[in-house]
C-alpha cells in the first residue's frame, strides 16, 4: 500500500476548511455503544501510536467526512485504484481497466482472492453497491457529486463491472482512487437513510492491511495487523490512535515518546526539536500541496484593472513572509497548481518579486495619481483603500495582515486590516461581501482539474456551486479548463494546463503568497527505510515498509 492517497480527505485544509466546517455541522456520531476499556495496550506490543486532535465521527466510508475518521479508514479499507509518485493510476482492488475511444465507457476487472476482514470474498457486487450507494441521495454521501457524471453502473459478472459516463472526463480514474469499497453483505439490508448508524459505522469491516479492534469514545481507536492481507504484509503489529486535543500536549508527547509521530509541526517547534531532541526524533521536511493567497473580489471596481492587481503583487514582500514569519519553511507561490504536481506545474510563469517602484508605475498606468498631502494614491477624488480580512485564531495570517498592510502603505495604498470569527468570515467570503482576504487552498493534488475547474471557471461562483470566490471571468480560461477535462491525451492536457497557468499569472485573480513546507517528527524507534520517508502530499509513504525497533518505553 503506497498511501499516496493518504490525506486526500484529511489534509485539514481542503479548501479553506469549508468541507470540514460543513461536515462538522452535518454529521453526528452514531449511537451504537462500544467498549470504553482498552483491551490492547500499545506499551505491551509493537503498536504505532498516532495522536489526533479530535475523535473520529463515523468509520463508514460512505458517510465519513471528517479528517479523524478518514485517518482510520485509510488503514482499514483499500481504494479501488492506487497511484504512483507521479499520481499515475495503478491497479489495486481493480486489477485492470479498458476505456472506449470516446472516453465515456469504462470496463473494470476486480482482483480475485481479496477477502473482507470477516472472511467473505470481495467481488464486483461490492463495488457496484458502493458506487450506487454513493450516488443514492438517501445515503447523503458527502462525495456524491463526484459521480454526477456517471450515467450508468452495470454489473457484468462476479469480477467485472462497467461505468458509463455522460461525457468524457479525462481524470475519471482519480475519482476511483478516492473510493473505498464497503461490504455489500453487511449493508444491503440497511436503510440507506440511516447509513450513519450502520453496522460498520463503529465497527468497520474492510479489506485493508489493518483490522478494527476497539473504539473507546473520546480516548482511542485500536487497529491490529491483518494477517490475511492480500498484498505485502505489514511489519507493524497495530496502530493505536489516541485523542489529544491540544497541539501543545501533542508536542510534549512526541518529545516524551508517548506518541510516535507528529505531523504539521510549526516552524518554531521544528527548530526547537532540531536543538533538543535529535537523539530521540527524526525530522522530515517536504513541500506540501498547499498555497496561501490573498483573495481579491473582482466585482469591486478597485481591482478590475489587472495592472492594479499586478501592482499589488509587486508591492507585497513575500520573502519577509516566507523567510522571517515562516522561518524559511515556505517558498513564494506563483501558480494555483502546486509544485508537488510535478508534471502539471508550470514553473516558468511570470513571477512578481518584491518591487515597490514597479508597483507605483503600474498604479500610474492604471490611472491613479499620488496625493502627497494624504500620502496615498487616488483617482477621481477617491483614495485607493480597501479592507483586508482574515480569520481569527490563525497567528500566521494575522501577522500577514500587518505585513501586507505595511507593504501596501509604502507604495501608497491604504489597507484596513480586519479579523473575523471563522464562521462569519467563511460566510462573507461565500457571499462575496469582502474586498480582499487571506486564506489557503490545499489538497486535491491527484489531478489539476480538482483544483482549477471549480476555482477559476466563470460559471463556478459560490452562487453556482463552485469556488470561484473572486468572481473571475476569462473566456480563454473557461475554454482551456473545459478542454483539459475532456482531453484523454496526457501531453495535450499538460499543454492546456501550462497555458492556463500562464494566463492566471498575468491576470492574477488572486495574489499567490507562499507554498508551505510540511514538517513532521517521528520517534526513532520507528524504522523508516530509504525511499519510504514522509513524502510530498503523504506522511505514510510506503507504510508497509515501516517497522518498530523496540517497544514503547513507559
Amino acid at each position: 500500500m503506497k498511501n499516496y492517497l493518504k490525506k486526500a480527505y484529511n489534509t485539514g485544509i481542503l479548501f479553506i476548511f469549508i468541507l470540514l466546517v460543513a461536515c462538522n455541522n452535518a454529521v453526528s456520531p452514531p449511537t451504537a455503544a462500544v467498549s470504553t476499556r482498552a483491551s490492547v495496550s500499545p506499551s505491551n506490543s509493537k503498536y504505532f501510536i498516532i495522536s489526533s486532535f479530535a475523535d473520529a465521527i463515523n468509520l463508514n466510508p460512505l458517510v465519513a467526512s471528517d479528517g479523524a475518521s478518514h485517518e482510520i479508514i485509510d488503514f482499514v479499507y483499500d481504494r479501488l485504484i492506487d497511484l504512483d509518485e507521479e499520481k499515475n493510476p495503478l491497479p489495486h482492488i481493480v486489477s485492470s481497466w479498458k476505456v472506449s475511444p470516446d472516453g465515456k465507457t469504462w470496463t473494470f476487472t476486480v482482483k480475485k482472492g481479496i477477502k473482507w476482514h470477516d472472511g467473505v470474498p470481495l467481488t464486483a457486487e461490492d463495488i457496484v453497491f458502493t458506487i450506487e450507494s454513493m450516488r443514492n441521495p438517501r445515503v447523503n454521501c458527502p462525495y456524491s457529486s463526484r459521480f454526477d457524471l456517471v450515467k450508468k453502473v452495470e454489473l457484468l459478472d462476479k469480477y467485472k463491472f462497467r461505468l458509463t459516463l455522460r461525457e468524457t472526463y479525462a481524470p475519471f480514474l482519480t475519482l476511483l482512487a478516492y473510493v473505498s469499497p464497503v461490504p455489500k453483505h453487511l449493508l444491503e439490508n440497511w436503510d440507506p437513510s440511516d447509513m450513519r448508524n450502520s453496522p460498520i459505522s463503529r465497527k468497520p469491516v474492510g479489506t485493508g492491511p489493518y483490522k478494527f479492534v476497539e473504539w473507546a469514545s473520546g480516548e482511542h481507536i485500536v487497529l491490529t495487523r491483518n494477517p490475511d492481507y492480500w498484498k505485502e504484509k505489514y511489519h507493524i503489529d497495530g496502530v493505536y490512535f489516541k485523542v489529544v486535543p491540544s497541539q501543545d500536549t501533542q508536542f510534549v508527547q512526541i518529545k516524551t515518546g508517548e506518541i510516535d509521530i507528529l505531523d504539521g509541526l510549526t516552524p518554531e517547534q521544528y527548530i526547537q526539536l532540531q536543538k533538543e531532541s535529535t537523539n530521540q526524533i527524526n525530522l522530515y521536511r517536504y513541500l506540501s500541496s498547499y498555497y496561501c493567497y490573498m483573495g481579491i473580489n473582482l466585482k469591486c471596481e478597485l481591482f478590475k484593472d489587472k495592472k492594479v492587481r499586478q501592482a499589488l503583487a509587486y508591492a507585497i514582500n513575500k520573502r519577509v513572509i516566507t523567510d522571517k514569519l515562516l522561518k524559511g519553511f515556505a517558498t513564494p507561490a506563483y501558480s494555483p497548481i502546486y509544485p508537488t504536481m510535478k508534471k502539471w506545474h508550470n514553473k516558468n510563469v511570470r513571477k512578481y518579486e518584491y518591487d515597490p517602484q514597479k508597483a507605483r508605475q503600474l498604479l500610474k498606468q492604471a490611472g491613479w495619481s499620488f496625493n502627497k498631502r494624504k500620502g496615498y494614491y487616488e483617482r477621481n477624488g477617491k483614495l485607493f483603500e480597501f479592507t483586508l480580512t482574515t480569520n481569527k485564531g490563525n497567528p500566521v495570517r494575522e501577522k500577514m495582515l500587518v505585513i501586507i498592510q505595511q507593504n501596501l502603505r509604502e507604495v501608497g495604498i491604504k489597507v484596513t486590516p480586519k479579523i473575523l470569527e471563522w464562521s462569519i468570515f467563511l460566510k462573507r467570503v461565500d457571499q462575496g461581501k469582502m474586498d480582499a482576504w487571506i486564506l489557503a487552498w490545499g489538497g486535491g493534488s491527484l489531478d489539476p482539474d480538482s483544483i482549477t475547474y471549480s476555482n477559476f471557471l466563470s460559471n463556478r461562483t459560490p452562487q453556482q456551486g463552485g469556488h470561484n470566490y473572486s468572481y473571475y471571468s476569462n473566456p480563454q480560461v473557461d475554454e482551456l479548463l473545459t478542454k483539459a477535462r475532456e482531453t484523454m491525451d496526457t501531453e495535450k492536457r499538460k499543454k492546456l494546463y501550462f497555458r492556463f497557468q500562464e494566463i492566471i499569472a498575468e491576470d492574477l485573480p488572486m495574489i499567490f503568497i507562499y507554498y508551505r513546507d510540511n514538517l513532521v517528527a517521528v520517534n526513532k524507534r520507528i524504522i523508516i527505510p530509504k525511499g519510504a520517508e514522509p513524502y510530498e502530499g503523504t506522511v505514510f509513504h510506503h507504510f508497509e515498509r515501516w517497522s518498530i525497533e523496540q517497544k514503547l518505553v513507559p
